[in-house]
Order: structure tokens, then C-alpha cells, then sequence
């Protein structure tokens, strides 16, 4: 657990709004999920914003159900989308999307920051929950500073982006080429790019070192990176599980407060994994790691400013 106690409020069922991450466009957008259940008087929820998987290809790849499953829990539920080679929406962008998913993901952190008091969380627990690629995604908001310039038109740059607890769900963590997987899929999916994703990111320039290096979760860890819960399974032959235990080393050789859960056995993409032949408990196992983070907490008048 991250060590907070607090009282418990959570509703059984959802409602949701869509916000525009820019103004003027449709998409990319955000689809807000608030439990039904109130909170008590002067509490304020945690957010928790999903990013799903798609190798940078799709958008709402793995991880579906992710926000209804978190917002049955008692957390504002953010589903973010953003930009990828084929979409949403209109937004298709071809090979090469860098940097403009991480604008979107930035942008998202920082317009829901900005609507706390309107939609009644704390400012100070909004946490990332990425799937595959939407790991990778989330995990470039850790670092000090993001690894691309900053959006032109971006208006909310003065709001932190940075979350305030991490959740990463077999994650693509770096882009290594060593990390890479050797062995072409059965389907063709996985051809040593893991999954396509370093060439929809980078296109041409995806064997530019300085960019590779720059796009390594594991290398932009720091002391004071958010607490991080990372799951992964042995047996993922799209994603390495290395990815993840890289990841755990670094976080580890920072000091940074984190949960590694494996699994030996199931295939990439398991999203939730509540059913099936290779269910899993890891989505229990997050929620007693956040403990009472991920449930409403009192904030005094002068906190709710």
C-alpha cells in the first residue's frame, strides 16, 4: 500500500462526459467516467487517466474497460485518446506520430489538473494507467521534463503533466534495439519493432540513436519519479517481460516506491484480464497497493482552493 488510510466511497455504477483535449477539434478528447455514488461532504476523489494499447497504430487498442473498472472503484476515470498512424477520428498522422501523442497525453494531464475543483478531485492525485504502448505513453509524463519540445498551441503549459502515481500494464519501456523481439509473431505483428510500435512513433528516424535513447523510460527514471505498479508476463513474446525489469532497476536504483507483479504464463495484450484462460489477479493486487490513495479523501477549505 502506498500508506494512506481514509474513509471508503464508492459507487457501483458511472456516468461520463467528453472533453476536446484542443481547442477547435474534436479529437483527440478525453471521455470522463465519475461514479455515481457522491462523495461525502469537502472530499475529493483521485483520478486515474488510461491510456490504451495499439503500438502506437490504434489508440484504444488494450485495456478496455480499464476506466469503468476504476471509476466502479471509486476514482474519477479518464479515458485519453490520442494520436496515432490511423486516428482518432480524423487526427491520422502515418508513420513517424512523434512527438504528438505525448503532446496529447501532456495536454490531457494538464487541462484535468486544471478542471479539479469543476469536477471535484484532488489536483495532487491524478495517476496514468498505460497498456502496451499507452505504457510507453504514460510513462514519458514521469520524467522532469517531457521528451520533445512543448506543443505550440499548447495554453496550459504553466500546469504540471507530471501524475502522481504510475501504473504500467506490459509496457513498452525502451528502445533499446537489445530489447527488441528477435522472432517474427505468427501473425506478423511482432516483427523484432515491438509490434510495430518504434516505426508508427519514429518512422525514418527510428534507428536514430539520440532519439531512441531520449524515448527509454528506464533511462529518464529520477529521484522523485511517482510511485510505480508494473505488471508483465514471461511468457509475453511481443513486449520482453525485460522491458519491465529494466524498468524496476532503474526505478530501484532511484529509490522510487513501486510494485513489480509477473506472471509466467499469458500472451501480450491481456487488458484487464478478469476472465478467460489466462485471468489474473493483478488489477486486485493494484488496488490494495493504492489503498486508500484511490479512494476520496477530506480536504479542508484552504486545500480546495
Amino acid at each position: 500500500s502506498l500508506g494512506f488510510s481514509c474513509p471508503s466511497c464508492v459507487g457501483s455504477s458511472a456516468m461520463s462526459r467528453t472533453v476536446a483535449l484542443w481547442p477547435g477539434r474534436e479529437h483527440p478528447c478525453m471521455r470522463i467516467t465519475t461514479p455515481s455514488q457522491p462523495c461525502l461532504p469537502m472530499h475529493r476523489r483521485a483520478a486515474m487517466m488510461v491510456f490504451r494499447g495499439g503500438a502506437y497504430a490504434i489508440h484504444d487498442g488494450s485495456g478496455r474497460g480499464c476506466a469503468e473498472f476504476l471509476a466502479d472503484r471509486g476514482m474519477l476515470a479518464v479515458e485519453v485518446e490520442y494520436r496515432t498512424v490511423t486516428g482518432p477520428g480524423p487526427c491520422a498522422e502515418g508513420m513517424g506520430v512523434y512527438p504528438k501523442p505525448i503532446h496529447d497525453a501532456a495536454r490531457a494531464v494538464r487541462l484535468l489538473r486544471s478542471m479539479a475543483s469543476e469536477l471535484g478531485i484532488d489536483p495532487n492525485r491524478i495517476g496514468v494507467t498505460g497498456f502496451s504502448a499507452g505504457g510507453h505513453l504514460a510513462s514519458m509524463l514521469c520524467g522532469t521534463e517531457l521528451p520533445c519540445q512543448e506543443a505550440d498551441d499548447d495554453d496550459l503549459v504553466g500546469v504540471s503533466c507530471r501524475p502522481d502515481v504510475c501504473v504500467l500494464a506490459y509496457p513498452v519501456i525502451s528502445m533499446n534495439k537489445e530489447l527488441r523481439v528477435e522472432t517474427a509473431h505468427p501473425e506478423g505483428r511482432c516483427d523484432g519493432n515491438l509490434g510495430g510500435s518504434v516505426g508508427h512513433l519514429l518512422g525514418p528516424h527510428s534507428e536514430d540513436e539520440a532519439t531512441l535513447a531520449l524515448l527509454s523510460a528506464e533511462l529518464r527514471v529520477v529521484q522523485g519519479h511517482p510511485p510505480t505498479f508494473i505488471w508483465h508476463t514471461r511468457a509475453d513474446d511481443c513486449v520482453p517481460v525485460r522491458h519491465a525489469e529494466v524498468f524496476v532497476e532503474a526505478l530501484e536504483m532511484h529509490g522510487v516506491p513501486h510494485k513489480c507483479v509477473l506472471f509466467d504464463s499469458g500472451p501480450h495484450a491481456l487488458g484487464l484480464a478478469l476472465d478467460g484462460e489466462h485471468v489474473n489477479d493483478w488489477s486486485e493486487q493494484l488496488m490494495a497497493w493504492l489503498g486508500a490513495w484511490a479512494k476520496p479523501q477530506f480536504a479542508a477549505p484552504a486545500m480546495q482552493l
